[in-house]
């Protein structure tokens, strides 16, 4: 192998440059509605306190976008559905 396939094989700091893909999962559209209603604003800190996500990830559950599943399942265990 040459060194310039090893080179381009390899990532920035020598590690796979293959990517890895973290499993998504989307939310009912009800449980949304009820997680919306326990916030009084939009505001990042007040959405992390009352829902413990980032406003991205609220912002996406709103979109009905999937969110990492990892989160999905602390946000169904936190709200009696997990």
């Amino acid at each position: 192998m040459s060194k310039a396939s090893t080179q381009s094989d390899q990532g920035q700091n020598g590690g796979s440059s293959r990517r890895l893909y973290r499993a998504l999962r989307n939310i009912d559209p009800a449980i949304v509605r009820r997680m919306e209603g326990r916030l009084e604003c939009r505001k990042p800190d007040h959405v992390m306190e009352r829902l413990g996500i980032s406003l991205n990830t609220w912002d996406k559950l709103l979109l009905g976008e999937p969110i990492r599943e990892s989160t999905a399942l602390r946000l169904l265990d936190r709200f009696g559905h997990g």
